[in-house]
């Protein structure tokens, strides 16, 4: 006959069986929940960034946003001066008679 484990009742071989299938009962549970828990962080894995990515991310954004409205702003300093330059072009247009060349060569006459 084997001898009892040490801390263990020497009151019968159905008492240890009893201790040892509650045991694995418990170990079977444990196990169940870490492969729960490993799914959950593989979830998180795939669905969350770390705080140092996402600061990263937000420091972009911030940049983007100054050189877009950078950008706004010259783009709409050059839409000015070219709706002043057409504004004096049709002006111009507008005040030269029909027909008339201006600034043209001189037309000479073949005798």
């Amino acid at each position: 006959k084997m001898a009892t484990p040490l801390g263990w009742s020497q009151g019968g071989s159905g008492s240890v069986c009893l201790a040892f299938d509650q045991l694995r009962d418990v170990i079977e549970s444990q196990e169940e929940l870490i492969h729960q828990l490993r799914n959950v962080m593989v979830l998180q894995d795939e669905n969350f960034v770390s705080k140092e990515e996402f600061h990263e991310i937000e420091k972009k954004l911030v940049e983007e946003k100054a050189a877009h409205a950078k950008t706004k702003a010259l783009l709409a300093k050059e839409e000015e001066k070219l709706q002043f330059a057409l504004g004096e072009a049709l002006q111009c247009q507008e005040q030269s008679p029909a027909g008339v060349q201006q600034e043209g060569p001189a037309h000479h006459q073949v005798q």
